[in-house]
């Protein structure tokens, strides 16, 4: 029996001497991984910062132009985010200027609408004061999201549409000039995205965006704009088209993956070098910020091709990593998204380019190469021109979509397979209404 127990405890000694070796060579693998980890991060973040690109939140804010508090627009345009009033009573797909604009000619929003559009703007009245407030002044640095925080979208998107609302219904009542400076209020709000804001922000000035361009064909139907008018409206389209926009988004996205990832990428007294961290999980974390910052500058850099190749080389794109092999593609299709954006906007310059064309030579051009000067706006799709149809009643400016098929130029109602616009000459605004739809500011 005590030869029996003596066995059993040699056993017992050899098998914790291999564990212990076994957790040794477990513990030094696990170094020379976070080692090796550590040093590959740190040449990727050392490669960024060479390009002269951010690598962490705290580079995107010493980027930020500084902004003299008398010359920022963003206080009044928090103070008017927090004006806004969502509609009390739901409006007919919540635009009838808009809504009876895409149902086709002879479509007029009827009393009731009308008086239920007055309303809602009456009670948005002080927020539109304080937007147009902001219109004015040289420079906008917005305060209304701070660090980890979203930026307020539901009180952004019910301003788009309120500012879609005046606008519409001062375009309906022929009153160009108010409704064209109302449009031009709202575009200047989107200097908010102009600074340092997390990629959700820049999809969202998408969204804002579109709102914009959407209420376009509106203007040069109802307006009665003057060539000067038209081209303040041309003029504010272009610099709203900035064909970088979105790598620059993915590099601001990218600095703030980084310190979710792996914290901030440097200690003071050490610029350059990552974080140690004794975490059992931080060579892990490391070696996904790796797989991250280099799938992220493939896709930066597939952005910055000129369109159409930017799309496919997104689509092309094999992500390393768990964390960016599920966040990669979702980027891609932003980027496809943002094209469709592009697309509309580019349109709606068209649009503003075909109306000056009319009011010059008292008919619209036969084709966009008519224009002078030459319209060299390009489908965002397909590298080429876009595309004109001239009809009895007016014209619609389109791309061929992501599929880069010409379908006609359909873009309007749940059957639009086009992405632009069309517009429609209206018959002269009536005058003398008793209800106007807005308030005239």
């Amino acid at each position: 029996m005590t030869e029996i127990l003596a066995r059993l405890g040699r056993a017992a000694r050899k098998a914790g001497r291999a564990l212990l070796w076994l957790l040794a060579l477990l513990l030094a693998g696990h170094s020379v991984w976070g080692y090796v980890e550590a040093r590959r991060l740190e040449r990727a973040i050392a490669g960024i910062r060479a390009k002269g690109q951010p690598t962490s939140p705290a580079d995107l804010e010493k980027a930020t132009p500084a902004v003299e508090e008398v010359d920022n627009a963003g206080r009044f345009y928090v103070a008017a985010l927090a004006l806004t009033v969502p509609s009390e009573k739901p409006l007919r797909q919540k635009n009838p200027f808009r809504a009876d604009h895409d149902a086709g000619p002879g479509g007029e929003p009827t009393p009731e609408h009308l008086t239920t559009v007055q309303a809602h703007l009456e009670r948005n009245r002080v927020a539109f004061e304080m937007l147009d407030g902001g219109s004015p002044l040289s420079a906008c640095r917005f305060i209304g999201w701070n660090e980890g925080e979203l930026p307020p979208l539901l009180p952004m998107r019910v301003l788009a549409e309120l500012s879609s609302l005046r606008v519409g219904g001062l375009a309906f009542r022929g009153q160009g000039r108010k409704a064209l400076d109302a449009w031009l209020s709202f575009s200047r709000f989107l200097r908010i995205f102009d600074g340092r804001v997390p990629l959700i922000g820049f999809l969202m000035r998408g969204v804002l965006l579109d709102h914009l361009t959407r209420d376009v064909p509106l203007l040069l139907e109802r307006g009665a704009l003057e060539g000067k008018d038209l081209a303040r409206l041309e003029e504010t389209l272009r610099d709203l088209d900035r064909p970088q926009a979105f790598a620059d988004a993915l590099v601001a996205e990218r600095a703030w993956g980084l310190e979710t990832l792996v914290g901030s990428p440097s200690r003071p007294g050490h610029e350059g070098r990552p974080s140690v961290s004794l975490s059992l999980d931080a060579p892990f974390w490391r070696h996904e910020a790796v797989a991250y910052l280099e799938s992220m500058q493939a896709l930066v850099e597939a952005s910055r091709q000129p369109a159409p190749a930017n799309l496919q080389a997104a689509r092309t794109l094999r992500p390393r990593g768990l964390i960016a092999g599920i966040g990669l593609p979702s980027l891609a299709r932003a980027l496809a998204s943002d094209a469709e954006v592009v697309a509309r906007l580019r349109a709606a310059q068209g649009a503003v380019d075909v109306a000056r064309y009319r009011l010059a030579h008292g008919h619209p051009p036969g084709r966009l190469s008519e224009l002078t000067p030459a319209f060299d706006a390009v489908d965002p799709f397909t590298g080429r021109p876009l595309l004109y149809r001239g009809q009895p009643d007016g014209f619609r400016v389109y791309s061929t979509g992501l599929d880069g098929r010409d379908d006609g130029g359909q873009v309007e109602g749940p059957k639009a397979i086009d992405l632009g616009l069309v517009v429609r000459w209206a018959p002269a605004p009536k005058t003398g209404r008793s209800t106007p739809p807005g308030p005239a500011r």
